[in-house]
């Protein structure tokens, strides 16, 4: 029996990560983490080694497979720690979408810069992915199923690394590993339920593929690798074209040539959801409206499309989403922030930086504009004019910052300059 593959594997990780870091294994005692964690056992000091097991709540066995694998990294000398998640089997995704994110981010609480996460994913758990993002309509991303090197961030904290060292070893290897070297395991009943996608994949859809094609596993993966070259592609150019774009993490404004070719759009959309991690999903159906958004809107057309965790809007060329929306304030100058309100024409407003100098030892605060303002703005024609030249987005008028000093109102921000404040006898309040 040769052990090559998984040899091979190993030292492929110790020279993709040459500064030698920590790594940290998801051990779940399960026949692929075991035969990870050995074959790691065999080529890198135990010091180096850390294992974690996370127990979901969601089998009664759980207890006893976290002493097993206690008991198995004892054995060798590798430290280990067991930790418990809830997870929510109601949520709208789906328990397995729950359970896996919940794991992960377990996981990562334990990655720093010096430590990698690493998991025991083979050839035809990616076979298995593929098949399932592939039922499911997805593109090009999925399809490249899973990467052998990914990065997680989770609530702003900084990017963790995940590696995937067996996933071009075939299954069959990992478990004449395990047979070899008489590695003890668990077993998961419920990896035989087929009322799980994945499960159904697995033991009524492979083995029939298999039967036809002897090398179907293998192929599949290849493919997966021939979609992640191309997603390399697309990537570039989304960079190249991201680069063309105004942007922050709220709002993408696009090149107008760039409405030629709908599909770059929707690839640099992709990427600048990416690129501020936005937690946004861009499935097919909202890159549907994001097109007829913008293929229909006029100057007068506000479309928007509500989503269960925020707000999309369109408006000339740019695209926004609102995680939240705040069309209400009244705060002091030192603390009105035009990015934390999520204005996107924020250098009209760099006046707001210099009004505590302006009215040293005044109340100065801002607040949204309403109907009332516009009997003290002299010429409300031309701010109208003022708001369309600038092209701010017709939601942003409406909540536009005025200036009051000692709750009286003296300017529409950025509209009145500076100058206009400099020598003006300001009522008293």
């Amino acid at each position: 029996m040769s052990n090559a593959l998984i040899e091979q594997a190993i030292i492929d990780l110790v020279a993709t990560f040459p500064e030698q870091p920590r790594f940290l294994v998801a051990f779940s005692g399960g026949m692929d983490s075991t035969v990870l964690l050995d074959a790691l056992s065999q080529k890198i000091p135990s010091e180096r080694l850390h294992a974690v097991y996370i127990d979901h709540g969601l089998q009664a066995d759980s207890t006893q497979w976290a002493q097993h694998c206690a008991q198995i990294c004892d054995h060798y000398s590798i430290a280990f720690q067991a930790v418990a998640v809830q997870v929510d089997s109601s949520a709208r995704q789906g328990i397995e979408a729950v359970a896996r994110q919940k794991r992960y981010q377990a996981l990562c609480a334990f990655v720093d810069d010096q430590t990698v996460l690493l998991t025991a994913h083979h050839q035809r758990d990616q076979a298995e992915t593929l098949l399932l993002n592939l039922a499911r309509g997805a593109g090009v991303a999925g399809l490249a199923a899973m990467p052998n090197l990914k990065y997680w961030q989770f609530d702003g904290d900084q990017k963790k690394r995940h590696y995937r060292p067996l996933l071009q070893v075939p299954y069959a290897d990992l478990k004449a590993y395990a047979k070899h070297y008489q590695l003890q395991w668990v077993e998961d009943s419920t990896n035989v339920d087929t009322n799980f996608r994945r499960n159904f994949i697995r033991h009524e859809i492979l083995p029939k593929f298999n039967q036809a094609w002897p090398f179907f596993e293998a192929n599949v993966a290849q493919s997966a690798l021939h979609m992640s070259e191309g997603l390399s592609l697309l990537n570039e150019l989304a960079e190249i074209d991201f680069q063309r774009c105004e942007h922050s993490a709220f709002a993408i404004k696009l090149p107008e040539d760039l409405f030629n070719h709908f599909a770059r759009i929707k690839n640099v959309i992709r990427f600048w959801v990416f690129h501020y991690d936005m937690k946004l999903q861009l499935n097919q159906s909202i890159l549907e409206w994001i097109e007829s958004a913008f293929k229909g809107s006029t100057p007068q057309s506000q479309p928007q499309r509500r989503l269960a965790n925020g707000l999309l809007r369109t408006y000339q060329t740019t695209l926004f989403y609102y995680r939240t929306f705040q069309t209400d304030y009244y705060l002091d100058a030192d603390l009105f922030s035009p990015n934390d309100l999520q204005f996107w024409n924020q250098a009209l407003m760099d006046d707001f930086r210099v009004l505590d100098q302006l009215f040293v030892g005044r109340c100065v605060l801002l607040r949204a504009i309403s109907a009332k303002d516009m009997d003290w703005v002299s010429t409300p024609k031309k701010l109208k004019q003022w708001f369309k030249q600038h092209r701010v987005p017709v939601w942003d008028r409406q909540r536009w910052p005025i200036v009051e000093v000692d709750h009286m109102p003296v300017a529409v921000l950025g509209f009145h300059s500076v100058k206009t404040f400099v020598g003006k006898e300001l009522p008293k309040g």
